[in-house]
């Protein structure tokens, strides 16, 4: 009996960290987004739920323009490592450029991301 509820959901149903599909479960609803299929969900339950997590905070940051599953698969491609500022009083010393520089290049990375993202997207 018990057996049975597990089919109920399609077979191919993986299991994500809770945190993890509560995550894609809110970004599918404000996004209007159609759900990862099973081969993306095995790759994002195969990263870790760390690595998964992070990928989804980034998306969940953004404006979707083609599909979250096309978002999913760049991001697993192209980690993005976010890394939590320190906070200021710990780094007088560090100088604002470089950090700026970088800021612009990822700004640019993203951009390209993107317009190749909106030419595979459907």
């Amino acid at each position: 009996m018990a057996e049975n509820h597990h089919h109920h959901h399609n077979n191919n149903h993986v299991l994500l960290p809770t945190a993890v599909e509560a995550l894609l479960d809110t970004i599918c609803r404000e996004q209007n987004q159609l759900p990862p299929d099973f081969t993306l969900r095995r790759r994002l339950a195969a990263v870790g739920e760390q690595q998964a997590l992070q990928i989804l905070q980034v998306i969940a940051g953004q404006q979707i323009r083609c599909s979250l599953s096309a978002f999913i698969v760049y991001m697993l491609k192209n980690p993005v490592t976010v890394t939590p500022s320190p906070p200021r009083a710990l780094s007088p010393t560090r100088p604002l450029q470089p950090s700026l520089a970088l800021h612009a290049l990822g700004e640019l990375e993203f951009r390209k991301a993107f317009l190749l993202l909106s030419y595979i997207g459907r």
